[in-house]
Order: C-alpha cells, then structure tokens, then sequence
C-alpha cells in the first residue's frame, strides 16, 4: 500500500505543506485570492520554447497540457528540438514519452 506522503508527492500534491510563513496553499488562496490566480495564469501563459531551453520540467508536467509535443516556433524548430539542443535531456525525453517526434 502506498502510503498519503507518498501519493502526494507522485500526484503533486501536498495539501498540508506549509511554506515560510507556515500557510498552507489553501490559507495563502482565501488571503491572496485573486492574486494567486493571476500568478497560475501567468505560469500558463509562458513561453514553452523558454521553458524547455532552461530545463524547468515541473513547467511541462503541470502546464503542458493538451498541447502537441510536436509544436514548432515561428522558425520551424520545434519544442523537443530546443530541449535537446540545449542539454535538457529530462524534458526531451518527457516530450518523447508523449509522442514528439525527433
């Protein structure tokens, strides 16, 4: 049996963690409200080319969504081809895993 701390961390989810100033997410979204939901927006709406040159994986796993591994940029280079060009291996492999095409 897997136990909670486990499921958690493998879902992404650890409702009882508690930042810096000991609020859990839900205390800090009834204080920071709207705040909190324009900064997840914001997260959404990043650049995913970026974000594959600078390795930040958690971005892909949450944020990724329904969009094509396979989606290219304005040059015709694609997502998976910028992770890999830049060393990211993590990320070219989780765009592989999910049907981007070398």
């Amino acid at each position: 049996m897997v136990s909670q701390r486990t499921f958690n961390q493998v879902r992404g989810a650890n409702l009882l963690l508690e930042n810096k100033c000991f609020m859990t997410a839900e205390e800090e979204c009834s204080l920071h409200g709207k705040q909190i939901k324009v900064l997840f927006k914001s997260m959404r709406k990043r650049d995913m080319f970026k974000m594959a040159a600078d390795g930040i994986l958690w971005w892909f796993e949450y944020y990724f969504d329904d969009k094509s591994p396979n989606t290219v940029n304005d040059d015709g280079i694609s997502v998976f081809y910028v992770a890999y060009r830049h060393g990211q291996t993590s990320i070219a492999k989780w765009l592989l895993e999910r049907g981007a095409k070398c």
